[in-house]
């Protein structure tokens, strides 16, 4: 296990300016908040929202973005949806002068100046062409101080709903389902994802100790909700996050998660199982909850109520059909094919060995062999699957022709040499 630096956040009471007691109004006008009095890095800064209606908002919309989408992904999220919210806050990596007067602002800056783009959206629509090869930002902390500046500048918020920039949200529709909620009751919404995968060992261990019950079987399971989709966080979980000195000490669980790639989410979710025990679980209607654009450009947003989802995946926008097409490039090869839907699992805890696993399987592949495994029609072959060829058998990257391609390869080269069932 590599070694892991520990980031204990210590809760400190915010200033009598931004404490509201139960019932108090909220500000009438934006507030700023020092990062000592919010608890984190003295390099972060805080504005607070102005709600658009008296009294308490209903719903508090975050949306996590960076500079380098300000005029593109940004832009056409605050000419659509995000203009309808009782009130807003933009998370980025830089201050962002574009945002709307009453909005809020939190700011963790990162090193990079262009955004970060996990494999599994490149060549998507709303991406930059030229992105960082190596995840180095600090969004996780994006989602947590997010989180946590509105927990102190919107005590009153009945719900906070935490979005990406390229996010759909049918915000009259969001507003019904919150208003049959029970917001005092301690819940996160939205789709459940599987976390086991990015939890270090270690991490596991941690989470056993506060919830034995998740072990052996349920720690498999689903904790966390995917952030692409949004996740719709309660006035109840809210409220229990602060008398445990607020969200900002989910940080301290970002150690146990691996650091690949973005996953402020994952933090998210395993912190409030931890602390709160409380898991994602989904909305009543998915089709009238938000969509993620992954092949479907943001400004598709601009006028529309609602947008077409994937129908077998309805927190998916559905794609443009030309975007789409982009993604897989023409006459790919067998082990080109693999490749490029194996980099999909770049983020997980296993995949440094799985892909040297895959690399190893690849190198030694003779051309007879592969010849064999293209023409073999066989049917119901034993076979000890290798981690990483059940992740590309199981998973929708990998066209049909290649999975079988692949079955075959491996028994065939596992039939050559028994050691290979072992070290695959």
């Amino acid at each position: 296990m590599r070694a892991v630096t520990t980031l204990f956040v210590q809760a400190i009471v915010l200033h009598t300016l931004l404490t509201f007691p139960s019932g108090a109004s909220q500000p009438k006008s934006k507030q700023m908040v020092s990062s000592q009095a919010l608890s984190f890095s003295s390099d972060v800064s805080v504005r607070c929202p102005r709600p658009q209606y008296p009294g308490p908002p209903r719903m508090v919309g975050i949306i996590l973005t960076c500079a380098a989408y300000r005029k593109t992904r940004l832009h056409y999220l605050l000419e659509s949806w995000a203009s309808e919210l009782d009130a807003l806050i933009v998370a980025a990596d830089a201050e962002i002068s574009e945002i709307p007067v009453d909005a809020g602002m939190v700011v963790v800056p990162e090193n990079a100046s262009d955004a970060f783009v996990t494999p599994w959206r490149e060549r998507s629509a709303n991406v930059q062409a030229k992105t960082p090869s190596e995840y180095r930002g600090r969004q996780e902390e994006k989602w947590i101080l997010a989180l946590d500046a509105v927990s102190r500048c919107l005590p009153l918020a009945e719900t906070v709903l935490m979005t990406d920039d390229d996010t759909f949200v049918p915000v009259a529709m969001m507003h019904r389902f919150v208003a049959s909620l029970d917001t005092s009751a301690a819940q996160i919404i939205g789709i459940p994802s599987t976390s086991s995968n990015f939890i270090y060992p270690d991490g596991l261990v941690e989470l056993a100790k506060l919830r034995p019950e998740l072990v052996p079987i349920q720690s498999n399971g689903k904790l966390h909700c995917g952030g692409g989709p949004g996740v719709l966080i309660s006035r109840g979980a809210i409220r229990r996050l602060r008398k445990l000195g607020g969200a900002a000490n989910c940080l301290r669980w970002r150690q146990y998660i691996e650091n690949s790639s973005p996953k402020g989410d994952v933090v998210l979710g395993v912190c409030l199982v931890a602390l709160l025990d409380i898991r994602c679980k989904f909305p009543s209607n998915l089709v009238e909850w938000s969509c993620h654009a992954v092949d479907l450009p943001v400004v598709a947003f601009v006028g529309k109520q609602q947008i077409e989802r994937e129908p077998d995946r309805p927190w998916h926008c559905l794609p443009d059909p030309a975007i789409a097409a982009k993604r897989i490039p023409s006459n790919e090869t067998r082990e080109e094919e693999s490749i490029r839907c194996m980099r999909e699992a770049l983020g997980t805890v296993d995949f440094p060995s799985a892909w040297k696993a895959f690399v190893t399987f690849w190198d030694e592949l003779d051309a007879a062999t592969r010849a064999r495994a293209e023409v073999d029609t066989s049917t119901n072959i034993p076979i000890a699957a290798p981690q990483w060829l059940s992740y590309l058998v199981s998973g929708k990257c990998v066209s049909q022709p290649t999975k079988k391609f692949l079955l075959m390869a491996v028994h065939y080269h596992q039939e050559k040499s028994p050691k290979n069932r072992h070290e695959l």
